[in-house]
């Protein structure tokens, strides 16, 4: 169980119209206010409803949750301690694959020694990288790869409490990219394909990512490939040293 922040609350129910300043000012009749972040939506720029305010005092807490129900902006606000939840470290999928890379998301905007400087106090950093767009704009998010597991398991640990100039940062163990074919995950599509009898079998070398030297690949794909051959499965009947070229 992740530690409670002190003196900061969750503020659901909130009025579209309700600003970040605005949200502020009104719970500073309650004490100092160290901090104020309005969840906003990325595609549109709009709020989410809700946010999260931090007291100076936790008693402050206390007092503002006696003096419920809370409106702003014409309508009643949920007002609750925020209560840590668990990291991703302690769901079902993160159990069984521990990692020395770690996901960093919602990104402000920093340079790549500020991002290290800061998530080297968990653990030895082997590399760190803030993702940019072609254009160079940053794109919210970035990479740090530690030199050992344990160093990622620090940082989930205290999941709620990462910011960055700010602003909270979103954690979690970097997942491995699953290959895809149209959409579909690379084993999906080759199980499918190879029990209809039209997949091919293609002589990729170096190895690809299915650690062996064959790569699956559509017939489709075929057409003007130089430095591939293959045959069909439905042809592998004639023995594969004849569909093979070395």
């Amino acid at each position: 169980q992740i530690e409670q922040i002190p003196g900061k609350m969750f503020i659901g129910g909130l009025s579209m119209k309700t600003s970040q300043e605005h949200l502020r000012t009104y719970f500073e009749q309650y004490g100092k206010v160290l901090d104020c972040m309005l969840l906003m939506d990325k595609g549109t720029g709009k709020s989410r409803g809700f946010g999260f305010v931090t007291m100076e005092n936790p008693e402050q807490v206390d007092f503002v949750l006696e003096k419920i129900p809370h409106y702003l902006d014409g309508k009643e606000i949920d007002c609750k301690r925020a209560v840590p939840k668990d990291p991703p470290s302690m769901d079902f999928q993160n159990q069984e694959l521990k990692t020395k890379k770690l996901f960093v998301g919602g990104l402000p905007l920093i340079s790549e020694e500020e991002f290290k400087k800061y998530f080297e106090q968990f653990g030895a950093v082997n590399d760190c990288v803030v993702m940019y767009d072609k254009d160079n704009n940053p794109r919210g998010f970035g990479f740090v790869t530690y030199e050992d597991e344990e160093s990622v398991e620090r940082v989930l640990r205290t999941y709620n409490q990462h910011q960055l100039a700010g602003k909270w940062v979103d954690c979690k163990r970097a997942k491995p990219r699953i290959p895809m074919i149209k959409g579909k995950p690379i084993e999906e599509v080759a199980a499918s394909q190879m029990g209809q009898g039209n997949f091919s079998y293609v002589q990729n070398n170096p190895p690809t990512q299915m650690d062996n030297q064959f790569a699956f690949r559509p017939p489709s794909d075929m057409n003007g490939m130089n430095g591939f051959t293959g045959m069909t499965m439905g042809g592998m009947g004639g023995g594969m040293g004849g569909g093979m070229v070395g």
